[in-house]
């Protein structure tokens, strides 16, 4: 019997997989239930990121990346064990007001958090089942243009969720 390990990448590409189908959708959502002229664009397919980007070249983008943590093996099931890891969805948006960029990124975070939600909880992606559990968002850090040399603001959204692999 072979054991393959799918682990943090196959959950890192199958949360990437998910953003792209579902982010847009639900974006589109929150823009017309706030209906307030402030209007958030969805990622174009080139703005979604595994494991990092050394420079974004539009925004918003989305980074998803497993974060350190002790690769857990909580428990073992009658055929492999079962892994257990922290996954980190970034947002990085930009904008020349510092105030609207606040509310972009409050609004881009609840669109992610709900577009990883919005299907069964047990997702069977890449021949492995797992389940996203929201742990925490986190407002990040906002960049001056005046450090930065830009026109404007950047600023960024952590959420984390805990990726379970049940058998697979």
């Amino acid at each position: 019997m072979t054991v393959s390990l799918k682990l943090g990448e196959v959950a890192v590409d199958a949360t990437l997989a998910k953003l792209k189908t579902h982010l847009p959708s639900r974006i589109a959502q929150v823009n017309a239930e706030k209906d307030d002229g402030l209007v958030i664009p969805a990622p174009s397919d080139q703005d979604y990121y595994p494991f990092g980007v050394s420079e974004i070249p539009r925004y918003p983008t989305v980074v998803v990346t497993q974060l350190p943590t002790s690769d857990e093996h909580e428990a073992e099931g009658p055929h492999s064990f079962i892994w257990v890891a922290d996954l980190a969805v970034a947002l990085f948006d930009a904008d020349p007001d510092r105030s609207r960029l606040g509310r972009r990124l409050q609004r881009l975070a609840r669109a992610a958090i709900e577009a990883l939600w919005d299907e069964a909880q047990q997702e069977a992606r890449q021949g492995s089942a797992f389940h996203l559990r929201f742990v925490r968002d986190d407002p990040g850090p906002v960049a001056d243009p005046q450090l930065t040399g830009e026109t404007f603001y950047v600023g960024s959204h952590l959420i984390v969720f805990r990726a379970q692999q049940s058998e697979g």
